[in-house]
Parts: structure tokens; sequence; C-alpha cells
């Protein structure tokens, strides 16, 4: 018995595509199984870890200076002003911003503080499709049509947008300064790397994801710890763009920093053709990226960075026979298998590191997760190669003709 793994990015079309929604933290759902969803459906809600919010304001005597906008029992927007205060004749001006959504509680005149009670946080599908699976403070697994990227690595949580191609070809890479205002809320491809200084520029102008052929690992170190610890503060004093600063604009907690999608792996390493092809047929379209940021629940394994483009009527089922299709893993009832009509005895095709193709017949169907020798988890199943030995092969190495 041998072990292989081929971790590469795949190119998959025409197939049914079930992704986890997850909440961050313990959340309520407002949809059920079946129910149809589209890009900008709220799934549910979910409390942040942080409740009760105050903003310092400028106060002297136990009274404050500032002009207070807000009273007690407002609701207020994230960005929006709360306050502001001109001193030296009007030379300088400070304005206090709301850090959330909620609902002011109390303005203290003694303390120079207005506290805000955080509303719950939605969280948006950014897929559409249809409920396949939803648990009450976890997530809904969302189900679609279409064509399908699998990155190598990511970090973020799931977003959507539209697919903004800004090079020609791959291997071309991209300035921070190719990006501009108009940008906000967008997915932009980039041919080569993604830079530290063009994750700051997609960052301070709210590019909702970044999908990029390679990263440095010490730029995706840093990248991965801002994903989960920038916070709206800091993000609001750092990084957001002044002329990009509206409150209308304001993200959500959860969609600060964009996503990253990077799809051949770290160092300087341009975007296959492959994976440039099919976007560039897809371009100014909507899509879905996601990160993988937030790792699976236990027992239902942990996604793949990816890049997902919905195409009404083009199936597992319709393409199946037309082109060539890598396998991956589904999930039905908790348990993994190979999705689609494959079963044992099913003649497919063995990929191995060098690239190198052999015919097998699979064995087995119901994958199981092993750690492979260089320390990689992955789905495997039994194959029998030629002469009848038996090989143990990660789906990701399999595909069917």
């Amino acid at each position: 018995m041998s072990l292989s793994l081929l971790w590469d990015p795949k190119v998959r079309r025409g197939l049914r595509f079930t992704r986890l929604r997850p909440f961050l933290a313990t959340g309520e759902l407002s949809v059920s199984p079946g129910q149809e969803v589209s890009w900008d459906t709220a799934l549910g809600s979910f409390s942040p870890s942080q409740r009760l919010r105050s903003v310092r304001v400028e106060a002297s005597d136990e009274s404050i200076t500032a002009t207070v906008l807000v009273e007690e029992g407002k609701q207020v927007k994230r960005g929006e002003v709360l306050a502001y205060y001109s001193y030296l004749f009007g030379l300088g001006y400070t304005e206090y911003i709301s850090p959330c959504d909620g609902e002011v509680v109390s303005v203290s005149q003694r303390l120079g503080l207005i506290s805000i009670k955080e509303a719950p946080v939605s969280l948006i599908s950014h897929l559409p499709g249809r409920v396949k699976t939803a648990e009450e403070a976890w997530g809904a697994w969302v189900e679609s049509e279409g064509d399908l990227l699998e990155g190598a690595v990511g970090a973020g949580h799931g977003r959507s947008g539209i697919l903004n191609i800004k090079v020609q070809e791959p291997g071309k890479s991209l300035p921070g300064s190719a990006i501009k205002p108009e940008d906000a809320g967008t997915v932009v491809v980039t041919g080569g790397a993604a830079t530290q200084d063009l994750l700051e520029a997609c960052l301070r102008y709210r590019v909702a994801g970044l999908i990029a052929g390679g990263v440095s690992y010490r730029v995706f170190q840093w990248y991965s710890e801002l994903v989960e610890t920038l916070d709206w503060d800091e993000f609001l004093a750092r990084y957001w763009a002044r002329d990009a600063k509206r409150p209308d604009t304001a993200p959500s907690p959860i969609e600060i920093v964009p996503t990253l999608v990077v799809t051949e792996g770290y160092g300087e390493v341009p975007i296959g053709q492959d994976a440039f092809g099919m976007l560039s047929e897809h371009a100014n379209r909507s899509v879905f990226v996601d990160g993988a940021g937030k790792p699976g629940r236990s027992g239902y394994g942990t996604p793949r960075p990816c890049v997902f483009i919905p195409v009404e009527g083009k199936t597992e089922d319709s393409e199946r026979a037309a082109i060539p299709r890598s396998l991956a893993v589904d999930w039905v009832q908790g348990q993994p298998r190979i999705p689609g009509r494959v079963a044992p005895g099913e003649a497919v095709t063995v990929i191995d590191m060098s690239g190198k193709r052999q015919p097998g017949v699979l064995v087995e169907s119901t994958p199981r997760e092993m750690v492979l020798d260089n320390g990689v988890e992955a789905y495997c199943v039994r194959v029998q190669m030629p002469g009848g030995a038996l090989r143990t092969v990660p789906v990701f190495n399999l595909i069917l003709e």
C-alpha cells in the first residue's frame, strides 16, 4: 500500500457545490432546509462577543464638551457620527464614530462616555441556491450549481462580489496603487503573488476578496492573524482609506478583512493558466470566495479555499460525460462520501506527485480521513491498480474520464 498527494488547485465545472455558512458565535437561524436563498439573504443572526461598546468623547469638569448628536434609545449604525468636537477656533476637529450597529443606552456626562448595546450581526449567505441542511447555533449548508476553482491556501470568511480581473495575463503582478475606491465590494484577480502592499490596499478600499497565484509564507502568516484579530476600531484608525469612509459603506464585523484565495501555493508564483482561463470566462459576474478561515465542525471536515461561480443549468450529471472531473468530498447526514453516481468498480485515473497518470478501479466510495507521511490531512479511498495491488489515494488525486 502507498500514499500520495498532489496538492494543486482544481478547476471543476458544472457540479453541485455545498458550502457551510457558519456563525462566528452561537447564533439563531432564520432559514430552513429546502428554502431558496440569494446572494444577500440573511441566514440568521448571532451575538458578537462584546455586547456593550463605549466611545469616550471630549469632556472636562465632569461634563461632555463635545457636541453630542445622539440620545439614549437612538438606533445607530456602524460608522455613524455620534459626536464631534471643534477646537483651536475651528482649526481642529474630531469626530467620534459608532463602532457597531446597536442602541445608545447611556450618555454619561460625568464619565464622558457614550455606551451602545451592540445589535446581533446578520449572517449573509453570499451564495445563491437552496438550504440543504440547517443546524441551530452552528450555521447552514447552502447548495448551488456552477463552476468551482479550489485554492491551495486562503484566509478569511465567505464573501461575494463582482469578479474584477485587473491583469491581462497570468504572471503579471498587481501593485497596491492599482486598487482604487471604485474597486470596493469587488473580487480582484491578480496574475502574480499577493504582496503585503496589495493586501493592505485591498483592505483600505474594502475590496471583498483577492485571488492570487501565490503568497510568501511570511505575508500569509501576517494576513491570517489579521483576519482573526482585526477589530473595527483598529481598522478605522489604521486602514480604512479616507476617501472611502462613508457610514453607508461601513462593513460588518466579519467583513472587515478581504477574503484571500491563493491558487498555486507559497512563493512568488503566477496564477495557473487553467485557473486564469476559468476566471476570465466569468469576468464581471458575481462570485463566491471563501478562504476557509473558519474550520469545519468536527465530523464535517475542513473545506479548502475556493472560488465558486453559480451557473444555472450546468450540473454535475449533465457535464459528466463532457469533461474530466476531479473527485471531492461531499457530506450526507454527517458522513463523507464522493458525490455523484460514483460507486465501487468504477474506472478512475490516479495522478501521482510527478503528474503521471495511471488507470485504476475504485474499491470503495466512502473516504477515510488520514494523515499522510508529510503531515497533510486528506480524505482517501482505496483504488485497485493494474496488477491487482491496492493503493490508498487522496480523492484530490483522482479524476473520472
